[in-house]
């Protein structure tokens, strides 16, 4: 039994600390995908913050983590933004954010 039990715990654990590090990821990566449609210091977002992240994620739900990696799933596939793509990728980038209004209060703040 206790070996279930801290099981269960370390792939809770687990799983938040995929998702801070997943989410800082794509914030890294989307700055260096998309630089060139944003003028220097434009660019959407804000530093990611790992350890505030982890902290969030105790008030996720299960459907919340699920939301948080359609969301990630979404970002990874838009395509790299030129100054010629650039509406259409905005759009397409804030598509990939339509499941987030609906997090848990306090969930996923990076």
């Amino acid at each position: 039994m206790r070996a279930i039990v801290v099981t269960v715990v370390v792939l809770l654990f687990t799983a938040c600390a995929d998702v801070c590090e997943r989410g800082a990821a794509i914030n890294k990566s989307f700055s260096e995908r998309h630089a060139a449609c944003y003028a220097e210091s434009t660019l959407p977002g804000a530093p990611f913050d790992t350890a505030k992240c982890d902290d969030s994620m105790n008030a996720c739900s299960t459907q919340d983590e699920t939301a948080l990696h359609t969301w990630f799933d979404c970002v990874e596939r838009l395509p790299t933004c030129t100054p010629a793509t650039r509406a259409a990728f905005n759009e397409k980038s804030l598509a990939c954010a339509n499941g987030m209004g609906q997090l848990t209060d306090g969930c996923f703040r990076p």
